[in-house]
């Protein structure tokens, strides 16, 4: 089931074009309504609204339309897993994280605006998306349990804990695979994870999933993937600051390029094994793996 297809980059795109096209006039409207400092709101605009794949909203609407969900009534959770990435993104490249100049294409929300205007609109970005959860037209119980969902996935216990490992290590061996593996995991797993639980929350399936299989390898290959254009691409290739970790714990810095890549290989081999009970159902979200697969080969 997973090979090179021709046309999987296009199904690819096209799919990922029509979620920015639902996405992007919601977050529009977000920012249009929001209420607060004028400086404050541009730099959580420009953070958001200033480019971006919208891939964790794509991993969401497609998990909610394979469900046989309605992908209107999981736009608020799409927007709120972007508005989490994208808080997410202003604090890492923070100079006190990984000191960043440049995020797609542009100078970081700290460069233009500031360390301390940076950090509180990193911050009331993560506390727009909780507000954002809140005020979406689902039930209630599904409305708390997808809130607690997010908000793990994005504290210690995920995201935040995967950062922290990220920047100081594990104190008991920071560079064993079992650790690397961890905090990959944590960093960018557990968010790519929760868009798929929170679509089966929404659509009243239960986990273990098969999904939830997907949402896993694709997280830490598309990790690799990442840690990989930090070492071998430049900016220009890439939109953002490189070169940054380097020093850091991570597959391809421990295992190296060579054999991170076959690992990140391997994940989105079984990321489209899992995806095998839906057949053809499957394949807007088969095509994401294919895509990322062919770039993860290319890249060395």
């Amino acid at each position: 089931m997973m090979t090179s297809e021709p046309g999987s980059q296009t199904l690819f795109e096209t799919a990922l074009l029509n979620t920015q096209k639902e996405i992007e006039p919601f977050l529009e409207n977000l920012f249009f309504r929001l209420e607060g400092p004028k400086i404050l709101i541009q730099a959580m605009k420009d953070a958001v609204l200033g480019g971006g794949k919208r891939l964790r909203p794509f991993l969401h609407l497609e998990a909610v339309a394979l469900l046989g969900g309605k992908r209107q009534e999981a736009l608020s959770i799409a927007a709120s897993l972007e508005l989490i990435h994208a808080y997410s993104l202003v604090h890492d490249d923070m100079p006190c994280m990984d000191n960043a100049d440049l995020r797609r294409g542009k100078p970081t929300i700290h460069r233009t605006y500031g360390e301390a205007t940076a950090l509180l609109a990193g911050n009331a970005l993560f506390t727009t998306a909780i507000e954002v959860l809140l005020e979406a037209k689902i039930s209630c119980r599904k409305k708390r349990r997808i809130t607690a969902l997010l908000a793990k996935a994005s504290g210690a216990g995920g995201m935040m804990g995967g950062q922290f490992y990220d920047l100081f290590g594990h104190a008991s061996n920071p560079s064993h695979e079992t650790h690397i593996y961890e905090t990959q995991h944590l960093k960018t797993g557990a968010i790519f994870e929760a868009c798929v639980e929170s679509a089966l929350i929404l659509c009243n399936t239960s986990p273990p999933h098969p999904l939830m299989t997907y949402a896993h390898h694709l997280g830490i290959a598309f990790q690799i993937y990442d840690d990989l254009q930090d070492l071998l691409l430049a900016p220009t290739q890439t939109g953002k600051t490189t070169g940054l970790d380097a020093h850091k714990p991570t597959f391809v810095s421990v295992l190296g390029p060579k054999k991170a890549q076959e690992k990140g290989v391997a994940l989105l081999v079984d990321a489209a094994k899992s995806l095998t009970p839906f057949k053809e159902k499957a394949f807007t979200l088969l095509s994401a793996a294919i895509v990322l697969k062919n770039k993860i080969e290319k890249i060395y």
